[in-house]
């Protein structure tokens, strides 16, 4: 089976709908509502908080499989959200990580090839620039910002669907 048709079937295995329990229960108010469509209909994206609140959605895929590299921003104080760009590589299976400086980190993913790519987005002025590559392709990998600012990358998926061991450490200050 393909690595797409996997992340396809894991998607749709999270997104199943869940069983209501609520029917012995009486319910008040609704506490989840719809507030905002996507201008492009996505699942397996990143979605990153800015410290302003805002939300940046990146990548993920399509309704037919393919992978996105557009963003999109959900601004929280009028619920609306907005097409703000698009990254590089079109990817699934990414992280997106906020820095210390308020940059965001895009990593590694698939689109059909497994990528070691790192694109930075700013908000500031949603622009997207390279920022260097993974020494090992990954995707479904954890990234995870370090006190020191610098962000950790371990396992995930590499090529040939293998299961990866290693863990990269990325440097913002260095690229």
């Amino acid at each position: 089976m393909s690595p797409t048709r996997l992340i396809a079937l894991f998607v749709a295995a999270t997104l199943a709908p869940a069983v209501d329990h609520s029917s012995s229960r009486s319910t008040s108010k609704q506490s989840v509502r719809e507030v905002a469509r996507l201008h492009t209909a996505r699942a397996a994206h990143t979605a990153t908080a800015l410290p302003a609140g805002d939300i940046v959605l990146v990548g993920g895929m399509t309704e037919d499989g393919g992978s996105l590299s557009s963003v999109e921003r959900f601004d929280p104080r009028d619920n609306s959200i907005r097409e703000v760009g698009s990254i590089a590589s079109s990817r699934v299976g990414h992280t997106a990580t906020l820095l210390n400086d308020g940059r965001v980190l895009i990593a590694g993913g698939y689109n059909g090839d497994y990528s070691a790519s790192l694109e930075l987005f700013d908000p500031s002025t949603s622009r997207v620039r390279p920022a260097g590559s993974l020494v090992e392709v990954r995707s479904g990998h954890t990234a995870t910002l370090m006190p020191d600012g610098r962000v950790l990358f371990v396992g995930g998926v590499g090529a040939g669907w293998t299961l990866l061991r290693s863990a990269e450490l990325y440097d913002p200050a260095t690229g």
